[in-house]
């Protein structure tokens, strides 16, 4: 079953809307339709399976059907050991790993890292 990310507090009641740019991707790379079911995660513990009820180009909406609390948990810790990288790459990379779940980021310092701002004195 396919997995999207939402923030928490996005769910009003029984209802989730989703963030614009995973509205684009149910809507337009999954090509979901009203009736088939998701999973959210918030990224706080929160887990749930829901049914699509309105897929249009730039919304998409669903009604919850259960709430799993801790549903993405890990068994054991997720840690990354990340080369810095150049200008705001480090910041996407520490954006999509936290959503896929990362529990620790390592920083290195590497003989290759060319970031000035980083560098030794």
């Amino acid at each position: 079953m396919h997995r999207v990310r939402i923030d928490p507090g996005r769910q009003v009641g029984d209802i989730i809307a989703l963030p614009k740019a995973e509205a684009h991707y149910v809507a337009h790379v999954l090509r979901l339709r009203a009736g088939d079911e998701l999973h959210a995660f918030d990224g706080a513990g929160q887990l749930y399976r829901f049914r699509l009820t309105s897929v249009l180009a730039t919304t998409v909406q669903g009604q919850i059907m259960t709430a799993v609390p801790g549903g993405h948990a890990r068994a054991k810790p997720l840690v990354l050991g990340q080369a810095l990288a150049k200008g705001a790459k480090m910041d996407l990379i520490v954006e999509k790993c936290s959503e896929l779940g990362l529990t620790t980021l390592v920083p290195l310092y590497t003989a290759r890292t060319v970031s000035g701002k980083f560098r030794s004195a």
